[in-house]
């Protein structure tokens, strides 16, 4: 699939004028509620990994909408996970805020946590596509879900970087900077892509999870799909 006319951007830091000074504070806390739900997120995906890990991986390697939303049904209602500290806080949040592509994706971080003995897989040459079978049920672009696989063959050191630091961080913001090169060349032809860094990370976090789980996915390439390198520019 080819998709045109979105640009490829992590979020762009703005200057803040003198003259709007006092919005600072306000920033601030934003950024500050930002970073405790991405913990509140992650804590919650840890937990239901401890619980349900076998459920976790069920979920993320489903290939179907329909057998997806069968598990995630009892997944998502974990009770013991569900009274953890700050869980009222979270749930709302996941109910109204966090779309399912990034729920996935910390989930995915949590599970590569239970696979931290692991070693990185190695970097492999670039190659024509990327498509795989959970493309279907991921909830994002296919371009997107292709983009992070093929980042996750080809630059899966840089992922890992990625997923040890703290969401909204300006450790993250690094790490997504020292990727933007293995962007690019990952686009399929004429796509461009924009995301946000929360959902950037999730997309690379779920593609290196499938790497790492099942990494016969990429033992077989698919015909079709020229990736030529891109000349968009990746802003942090």
């Amino acid at each position: 699939m080819m998709v045109k006319g979105i640009s490829i951007a992590c979020l762009a830091i703005a200057m803040i004028d003198p003259a709007v000074a006092q919005k600072v504070n306000s920033g601030e806390r934003v950024k500050e509620q930002g970073r405790s739900s991405a913990k509140a997120a992650q804590e919650f995906a840890n937990c239901l990994v401890y619980r349900r890990g076998e459920d976790v991986r069920l979920f993320l390697d489903m290939t179907t909408p329909d057998a997806a939303a069968k598990i995630s049904r009892g997944l998502f209602s974990e009770e013991n996970c569900l009274s953890m500290p700050n869980a009222i806080a979270f749930t709302e949040s996941l109910q109204l805020q966090s779309p399912a592509a990034i729920q996935r994706g910390v989930l995915a971080e949590a599970l590569m946590g239970d696979m931290k003995d692991q070693p990185v897989p190695e970097a492999q040459p670039l190659r024509t596509n990327y498509r795989n079978p959970w493309f279907k049920v991921s909830a994002r672009d296919p371009a997107v879900d292709e983009m992070a696989t093929c980042v996750a063959a080809t630059n899966p050191s840089g992922i890992t970087k990625l997923v040890h630091t703290v969401a909204e961080s300006g450790e993250e913001r690094a790490a997504v900077a020292s990727l933007s090169p293995s962007l690019g060349p990952c686009l399929v032809k004429n796509a461009k892509l924009t995301a946000n860094r929360q959902s950037l990370r999730a997309a690379l976090a779920e593609a290196l999870y499938h790497r790492m789980a099942t990494p016969e996915l990429l033992t077989a390439p698919e015909a079709g799909g020229d990736r030529p390198v891109s000349t968009s520019p990746v802003r942090n």
